[in-house]
């Protein structure tokens, strides 16, 4: 196994230091351990000494002064490079604790040689790498955009191909680390390697722990103070540099046989964006909702469109619709095939396991408690934050109508709203059941209850 440098910047905070430093020589070898003190007091200080008389691969870079979270690390990695010059180097926040084989899954994936930059996923990060605490280990690594900075390795090469080219590690213009790490991520893509994230590390992170400090000097609040480096971000590479293509895996349920109203439907509409079409044969439709959304995980999509093979529709926007509301999950008003032909559109009932439906005028964008998934637009980043399974069939108590056979899509809504997530249904569009004589909507629900 070759031998990796983890570079380590403290600035007091001691008793996240020893969590942070003691699991990872607890769970990993080969190594060498480089502290950089910024000038923290005298507790901070005894201790890193005694741990590098104790330890031999244990090395402590004192600071005079507080150089900043960018500059601690770039004295980390000028000593890395000019001492001991390990091949692989891990840069990591002192507020994480580190779980078996982290470093090992690094390596892995840094064996790659279009690879740059890895990260693991973690409770406390932005972007695609948080993950629920109630961890479920996935096997699969993907491609990232950007990777964030509490806890990532590099080859050693690498590193010195940024700083002969920019004439530093880290950018100095980001000194108490903020962006810092977006700004990392552009540079080392614009060297033509990859971001990857390893789903199989796991990081635990309390996050931001000496940054509030710095937060609390300046008066700022946490949305200030980043929206003031992200500025400085967007003057160096120009606006929104993360700016990502929509790339939509369009799912469908199906048990092989197609309506042609419902291709006449899909061949019809506008797609003005990067997608595949998908259908799933032979699943239930739980199975078939769960097994599109990981695909969309594992391949990059931005978003599932979950379409069922029984809808069909004549409006020809009816997806760029969807996608210009820009919310984590939306559908539309739809009804069912069974009379009296209720919509498909919920509110909680009286009761915390009731629901009833809801019959919306056209009038726009509504927040809904959950929503019929035969049209439902979800971006991918809502299955990243969730547990599995995404959906489950099990009876859902409808108010008015006993026990209901098919939930999942119910229960997928009170599970994203479980985790932060809004459900939204665009009330301007309505599909249509294919049913045996006619098309069902609207009209129909309200014949079969004697609104017309």
């Amino acid at each position: 196994m070759q031998k990796a440098d983890v570079i380590i910047v403290c600035y007091n905070k001691l008793e996240y230091t020893k969590l942070c430093v003691n699991s990872i020589l607890e769970k990993t070898k080969h190594i060498n351990l480089i502290i950089v003190n910024n000038s923290s007091e005298k507790d901070s200080i005894d201790w890193m000494n005694m741990l590098s008389v104790k330890e031999n691969n244990v090395h402590v870079i004192h600071c005079q002064e507080n150089e900043g979270w960018v500059g601690g690390v770039n004295k980390g990695v000028e000593y890395s490079l000019a001492m001991t010059k390990s091949p692989v180097i891990v840069i990591s926040n002192n507020d994480i604790v580190v779980s078996t084989g982290w470093l090992e899954g690094y390596l892995e994936v840094l064996n790659q040689p279009e690879v740059g930059m890895v990260g693991g996923v973690s409770n406390a990060v932005s972007g695609k790498q948080n993950v629920a605490i109630k961890y479920h280990k996935p096997v699969l690594s993907e491609e990232a955009q950007f990777l964030i900075g509490f806890n990532f390795a590099m080859k050693a090469e690498t590193i010195r191909q940024l700083i002969a080219l920019d004439g530093f590690f880290l950018d100095p213009i980001f000194n108490n680390g903020a962006s810092d790490d977006l700004d990392l991520s552009l540079r080392v893509r614009k060297l033509g390697y990859k971001l990857i994230i390893d789903r199989q590390v796991y990081i635990h992170h309390f996050m931001s722990v000496t940054l509030q400090d710095e937060m609390k000097r300046q008066s700022l609040d946490a949305n200030t103070f980043y929206a003031k480096y992200q500025e400085v971000l967007f003057k160096k590479w120009g606006e929104n540099p993360f700016y990502q293509e929509i790339n939509v895996l369009i799912g469908v349920p199906t048990w092989g046989t197609m309506d042609w109203r419902f291709w006449l439907s899909t061949v019809t509409c506008n797609l003005p964006f990067k997608h595949a079409f998908h259908p799933i044969v032979r699943r239930l439709p739980d199975m078939a909702r769960n097994e599109l959304a990981d695909m969309s995980v594992n391949m990059g999509f931005t978003h599932v469109l979950f379409l069922d093979d029984d809808m069909a529709f004549d409006q020809q926007d009816i997806f760029t619709q969807l996608l210009s509301h820009n919310v984590d999950v939306v559908g539309v008003r739809a009804y069912t095939r069974q009379t009296p032909h209720y919509p498909c559109v919920f509110f909680k009932g009286n009761e915390t396991q009731f629901y009833k439906e809801i019959d919306f005028d056209s009038n726009g964008l509504r927040e809904v408690d959950a929503i019929g998934a035969s049209m439902l637009l979800v971006k991918t980043d809502v299955f990243r934050k969730m547990e599995k399974p995404y959906f489950e069939f099990r009876g859902v108590k409808i108010l008015g109508k006993g026990d209901s056979s098919f939930g999942e899509d119910i229960l997928f809504g009170k599970k994203a709203k479980e985790y932060g997530f809004k459900v939204y249904c665009d009330t301007d569009i309505e599909i249509g059941h294919i049913g045996d004589n006619a098309m069902i909507t609207r009209k129909s629900y309200h014949k079969a209850i004697g609104k017309e």
